[in-house]
């Protein structure tokens, strides 16, 4: 879908705008509604020309990759979950971030602000391959779940971690906790 094109997602009911294969958006799209779903399936190459900011709904990862380089706001009645990559800033929205189903990769820097959560239903893995900050720590408590710090990754969290199960995977990034992580 070439760019010029403007998307929309109903709010009336349940609706799911779903992308499988490349496509741009010169526009943000509107997510303003728990009925709204913006999904990026496998094989989905979504870019976004401007800043993108969902005050409520849904970003499903599902294999894709979402591209914004205006930055994403995830609101405090927002949620970005899944597995993909988000190549995008994301700002301090204070939103729900999950990782679900298999990697969740966010490429560029996040800024403080939204909660972030690993799944434990199947093997689920946030990774953070920028500079990162989270408010809040990070529950670890199921071997189903890892946070891992990619290279060039640098994750700083604000309170103190503490893993009961799961795994914190170091691939060539550096994870700073002032107030001490506790495995």
């Amino acid at each position: 879908v070439a760019s010029g094109d403007t998307f929309t997602i109903a709010s009336g009911s349940a609706s799911t705008l779903e992308f499988t294969n490349a496509a741009t958006a010169a526009s943000a799209i509107a997510i303003g509604n728990a009925n709204q779903t913006l999904e990026i399936g496998a094989g989905g190459n979504l870019t976004i020309a401007v800043a993108e900011s969902i005050s409520n709904g849904t970003i499903q990862m599902a294999g894709g990759t979402l591209n914004d380089a205006a930055g994403l706001t995830i609101g405090a009645g927002a949620t970005l979950s899944g597995f993909g990559t988000v190549a995008a800033n994301i700002t301090a929205g204070g939103g729900t971030i999950t990782a679900s189903g298999g990697t969740l990769d966010l490429t560029e820097t996040v800024a403080s602000g939204n909660k972030f959560t690993v799944a434990t239903g199947s093997a689920s893995t946030l990774e953070f391959t920028n500079t990162a900050t989270a408010a809040s720590a990070i529950a670890i408590g199921n071997s189903n779940q890892t946070l891992e710090i990619g290279s060039g990754g640098n994750l700083t969290i604000g309170t103190a971690e503490n893993i009961t199960n799961g795994t914190i995977q170091m691939a060539g990034g550096t994870l700073t906790d002032a107030s001490n992580i506790k495995i």
